[in-house]
């Protein structure tokens, strides 16, 4: 499996810490907390010609989580390749999905789904509700990245023995 992040990287972190091989981490951003945490344990690439740096492998499955850049056609043609999307998927496609849903009050919690062309329209494969009501922006941050935390292992589990029977 590989793993593209953002900024952060806690799920790739989660998913490595609870046993899971990685082959390579993607990220577009030279900020990315992956670099540090990861070195020296899984190589880490800053995202170039994605054609010429995925064919050097065979990849069963490729998960986006928090990558915020869009794939490109022929890679999503190519690959099984899933995202975690924090809103409940068709509310709030894109960018800033979690403050939109948030400050809206619906939609709220997490979405996983296949990629395809179109950004946030692929089929959705879990979603997990989370009620805000109670809670400021940043206590639902928290308790976002909590919940997926608990449930991103298990799910890519299950799609990863999905995708290496294919």
């Amino acid at each position: 499996m590989i793993i593209f992040v953002g900024k952060n990287g806690t799920n790739a972190i989660n998913l490595y810490e609870n046993g899971f091989k990685i082959e390579e981490i993607f990220t577009s951003r030279e900020d990315s907390y992956a670099f540090s945490y990861f070195k020296g344990k899984v190589k880490v690439s800053m995202v170039e010609d994605l054609s010429v740096q995925l064919s050097q492998y065979q990849y069963n499955l490729i998960f986006l989580a928090g990558y915020l850049k869009k794939i490109p056609k022929e890679i999503v043609e190519q690959y099984s390749i899933i995202n975690l999307h924090p809103s409940l998927l068709p509310s709030f496609k894109g960018l800033n999905a979690l403050e939109k849903s948030y400050l809206a009050g619906y939609g709220t919690g997490i979405t996983i789904h296949k990629v395809n062309e179109n950004i946030d329209e692929g089929e959705i494969l879990f979603q997990k509700s989370i009620d805000p009501s109670s809670l400021s922006l940043t206590e639902y941050k928290s308790l976002l990245k909590e919940t997926e935390h608990k449930i991103v292992p298990s799910l890519i589990y299950d799609l990863f023995e999905e995708y290496s029977l294919n």
